[in-house]
C-alpha cells in the first residue's frame, strides 16, 4: 500500500526533517515539468551511498525509489510537498540562476546542527591522509556557504575560504586542516546523532585525534609527498632534456649547472602550489627562468 505525504514538511521539528532538509539543500531537486493536461512538481534527491538512502525511506516512506547507474534516487511527484519545501528555502534551479536567494532555513537552533550535518553528507567532503583529516563544504552560492562558515565560527569551528572558477561561474568552499576542528565537528555534528552517512561517520572515526600520531602523521605526509615530487621531476627531466639541450648554453652559470626542469609542486603544509626552478643534477635553483622555457616551446 502506497503511503501519502502528510504535511509532514509543513513544520520542521525533529532530527530527521532537519537531516533531510540540510540534504536537499545540497543534492535535492525541485522541478517542474508540463504535460498536455497539467504540471507535474517533482521533488528528487540522489545518492551513491545506498545506506543513507534506506534511512531517508524509512522517515520518510512516501517516496519512491529507483536506480540509475552508480546513483540511487529517490522521489515524489507530489506539489504539497514541493510547495513545503518551496517555503522552507529549497528552489528550482538553487545551484545556477537562483543560487544567491539560498539561505540557511529558519528552523529551531537545536535542530541546525542536523541540517548542517545533511548538508555535509551531501555537499561536504574529507581527505583522510594517514591520521591527519582534511574536511570541506562547497556550494555555488557565495552567500549560503558563507552562512554556514559563520554559523560554524560561532561553535568554535575555524574554516577558510576560497573558490575555484568553474566555466560559466565559480565554486565557493569553506575548508579546515586541523584535526583539532575536526574533532570538535565531529562531536557537535555527529555524536549521538540519530541519522547521518556510514561512510562519513566512519572517516571521523578513523582520524585520530592524539597529538603524537598527528606530529608522526605530519612527517610521513611530507615525507611521501617529497618522494613523489622528485619522481616526477625526474620524468619531466627526461622528457624536456632534449629542448633544452637545444638552448644557447650560458656561460658562468650563477647558481648551477646547465641541467635543469621546471614543475610545479604541492606544499602539503599550507597546502598551496609553488614553482619549482630546479636543477637535478646538483639540486640548486636553475639559471632558466620562466621566460626562457616560454622561448623554448
Amino acid at each position: 500500500m502506497k503511503i501519502k505525504y502528510n504535511n509532514e514538511f509543513k513544520i520542521i521539528n525533529t532530527e530527521e526533517k532537519s537531516y533531510f532538509l540540510g540534504y536537499l539543500f545540497g543534492d535535492g531537486c525541485l522541478s517542474i515539468s508540463k504535460n498536455k493536461k497539467s504540471f507535474n512538481y517533482c521533488v528528487s534527491m540522489t545518492s551513491k551511498d545506498r545506506d543513507i538512502i534506506d534511512k531517508i525511506l524509512l522517515s520518510f516512506p512516501f517516496f519512491n525509489l529507483c536506480k540509475d547507474r552508480q546513483y540511487f534516487k529517490i522521489y515524489s511527484y507530489n506539489k504539497e510537498l514541493f510547495k513545503d519545501l518551496e517555503n522552507l528555502g529549497i528552489l528550482k534551479n538553487k545551484s545556477t540562476k537562483n543560487k544567491d536567494l539560498l539561505k540557511i532555513p529558519k528552523i529551531d537552533n537545536t535542530l541546525i546542527k542536523h541540517f548542517i550535518r545533511g548538508l555535509y553528507d551531501s555537499d561536504g567532503g574529507f581527505y583522510l591522509y594517514n591520521t591527519l583529516l582534511e574536511t570541506f563544504f562547497c556550494s555555488t552560492s557565495f552567500h549560503f556557504i558563507n552562512e554556514v562558515r559563520e554559523w560554524l565560527l560561532k561553535n568554535d569551528i575555524k574554516t577558510n575560504l576560497n573558490k575555484r572558477k568553474t566555466k560559466n561561474s565559480y565554486i565557493y568552499y569553506i575548508r579546515s586542516k586541523s584535526n583539532k576542528a575536526a574533532n570538535k565537528f565531529y562531536k557537535l555534528i555527529y555524536l549521538n546523532s540519530k541519522i547521518y552517512m556510514d561512510r562519513k561517520m566512519e572517516t571521523f572515526l578513523k582520524a585520530s585525534m592524539i597529538s603524537s600520531d598527528i606530529k608522526k602523521s605530519n612527517y610521513n605526509i611530507n615525507k611521501k609527498g617529497t618522494e613523489k615530487q622528485l619522481e616526477k621531476l625526474n620524468k619531466d627531466y627526461k622528457n624536456i632534456i632534449f629542448k633544452f639541450s637545444k638552448i644557447q648554453k650560458i656561460e658562468n652559470p650563477s647558481l648551477c649547472c646547465n641541467y635543469h626542469t621546471i614543475e610545479s609542486g604541492k606544499s602539503h603544509k599550507k597546502g598551496t602550489i609553488r614553482p619549482l626552478y630546479l636543477c637535478l643534477k646538483c639540486g640548486k635553483r636553475s639559471v632558466y627562468n620562466q621566460c626562457s622555457i616560454n622561448r623554448m616551446n
